[in-house]
């Protein structure tokens, strides 16, 4: 062809339209021009030859030609689709097992021979003066083990559930801050973020000493944290929420994980947090939270909630509504009981979060302080989250348990926390509210007078964003709301909707799944469940039936299992992060 070069020559047979036939016994008409082939002939060469000496580049006007050469250009294949991911189950380490279950018989039968055993006079001495530090029973914690294993407090149904494989999701960086903590309780934190997780998953642990002042934390927990490659230590002011945005900057994780400083996890806590951010990358998932008693150290399973807020901007929790049923391309199916769901705010301050996409919105408000209860703080993430882009979820599947204290161990002076909340609160209004500020103001306790904190940041960071209006939040997020004054209840469903993972079918038939409700603990392979010592059955039976001598060594939860296994064995090479430069989620 004459411009197309080589290679772009017409189509033999079949490329363009046939030339017309002659109708049978009809002469055809002589063509015009049929004594000029000879001289188009001559033309044809003649240009040929002139235009292979020209650049093809300076054809259009004598200057560089726009259009991109394609005789030189090769293209490759087309891009390949996203493969599309196998869910899979959760591996050995966060499933329950024979091992697993002696484990914990030993140690609850420990746990009660020490609350029921009366102290010596010197234990006594050492238990209230510990009690008054720490606000709980910081002797008991340092009698048992470091690793203690407990009953296991998720529901049946979530064993069954799959996940994206370990190898696909994010890995984390688990953020610890501490101010003056015990040590026994500090490093069964530590120790549980390090060894209750599939190898590689958790990537680093941040230790954030926020001005600690005591002895033992000064002299003793460098040397103490050099057993745990993983963990590194870095200091703070008191600051809880600075203290964790200098950790959020500094962290190697592509998922962000923040801890309080006496913290105890459950098998499988990770990986269903991990799973809900790979789907989703601006979503704040929060496991169900139980509670470590303060006296008594006793496990104690926390239940679905949500939560809401009122005019007054105070938080509780309420009883969870089921939201709306999947639907995807006009087919509906409705939600599992253990699915994860969407909350208008968050009421505590553990959670997992895309590291990239909470630096990128700002993260925490590091002119907001915390006392150990919701003041403020956890609305300002949770607006900011839901009115910039994102969501805020209670993921079922994961229970994480907090010491719960008998009183603020680190008290301010004498109407200081009113001070505070009122502060925080303030802040979330002038910021976050728009005109419904007013409204807060009016309803708002008269006790404290407002203290107006300069937000020009904030204000100006939240701008910049492009987030919602609280009017938006009002009507998508918490409608219950808009009643007036107090108004607030049971939230509505959201009418934000999940989005299936890649390769899930949101319709597929799920494994047979029982009724049974309950603590999970089946003696692997023995299909029977471990008893739950909290329950209210007569019968139950011994839970200690079958235990042994009850002392453990701290080092090692199965020290006296009839079979050597260890569930935390494996391989301890860490991946490298198969997200770090994929922005195809």
């Amino acid at each position: 062809g004459l411009w197309g070069g080589e290679g772009m020559a017409p189509k033999q047979g079949g490329g363009g339209k046939s030339p017309k036939k002659a109708k049978p016994g009809k002469a055809p008409s002589p063509s015009p021009t049929a004594g000029w082939g000879p001289l188009i002939a001559a033309f044809v060469v003649v240009g040929g030859i002139l235009v292979s000496q020209l650049n093809p580049n300076t054809l259009n006007d004598g200057g560089p030609s726009t259009a991109p050469d394609k005789r030189s250009t090769t293209e490759g294949p087309a891009p390949a689709k996203p493969k599309k991911l196998e869910l899979v189950p959760l591996t050995e380490v966060s499933l329950p097992s024979d091992p697993k279950l002696k484990a914990v018989q030993r140690n609850e039968k420990l746990r009660m021979t020490l609350v029921e055993r009366d102290r010596s006079a010197e234990e006594e001495k050492q238990y209230a003066a510990q009690l008054e530090l720490h606000k709980y029973n910081e002797w008991l914690s340092s009698q048992l083990p470091r690793l203690r294993v407990a009953y296991d407090t998720r529901e049946l149904q979530c064993l069954r559930r799959k996940y994206y494989p370990n190898d696909e999701l994010p890995h984390a960086t688990v953020i610890i801050d501490f101010h003056n903590e015990a040590k026994s309780a500090l490093l069964r934190t530590v120790e549980n973020a390090v060894k209750r997780a599939p190898p590689g998953l958790v990537e680093e642990v941040i230790m954030v000493n926020r001005a600690s002042t005591l002895p033992w934390i000064e002299d003793e927990l460098e040397t103490e944290l050099k057993a745990y490659p993983i963990v590194r230590l870095i200091k703070a002011g008191r600051g809880i929420f600075a203290a964790r945005m200098l950790a959020a900057r500094e962290a190697s994780g592509s998922a962000l994980i923040f801890f309080p400083s006496v913290t105890e996890l459950n098998d499988g806590w990770l990986e269903p947090l991990l799973d809900r951010l790979k789907r989703h990358p601006k979503v704040i998932a929060a496991p169900v939270l139980d509670a470590i008693e303060p006296g008594t150290f006793e496990w104690r399973t926390g239940l679905s909630m949500s939560s809401t807020f009122d005019w007054a901007l105070n938080t509780k929790m309420v009883p969870f509504e089921s939201e709306p049923p999947v639907t995807v391309e006009g087919r509906t199916k409705p939600r599992k009981k253990n699915d994860p769901y969407t909350v208008p705010v968050l009421h505590h301050e553990v959670f997992a979060v895309n590291r990239e996409w909470f630096l990128a919105s700002g993260g925490h408000d590091p002119g907001m302080e915390s006392w150990g209860e919701p003041t403020g703080h956890n609305l300002q993430i949770s607006l900011k989250a839901w009115m910039c882009g994102g969501k805020v979820e209670v993921v079922p599947c994961s229970h994480v348990a907090v010491m719960g204290r008998f009183a603020d161990p680190h008290p301010m002076q004498p109407g200081d926390i009113l001070v505070t909340v009122r502060r925080n609160r303030d802040r979330v209004a002038n910021v976050w509210l728009d005109a419904y500020a007013d409204t807060y103001f009016a309803t708002s306790t008269k006790t404290v007078e407002s203290t107006h904190t300069d937000t020009t940041d904030e204000v100006a960071q939240r701008a910049s964003l492009k987030c919602e209006s609280f009017e938006w939040y009002l009507t998508n997020v918490l409608p219950s709301l808009v009643g007036g004054a107090g108004a607030s209840k049971t939230p509505q469903a959201t009418p934000v909707t999940d989005t299936p993972a890649q390769g899930e079918d949101p319709f597929a038939e799920d494994e047979e799944e029982g009724d049974e409700t309950g603590t999970p603990n089946a003696a692997k392979g023995s299909g029977s469940a471990q008893a739950d010592p909290f329950a209210e059955d007569d019968n139950k039976g011994d839970p200690f039936a079958e235990g042994e001598n009850s002392a453990a060594e701290p080092a090692d939860p199965f020290a006296e299992a009839d079979e050597d296994v260890d569930p935390f064995a494996g391989d301890s090479e860490a991946e490298a992060d198969p997200f770090a430069d994929d922005n195809d989620e």
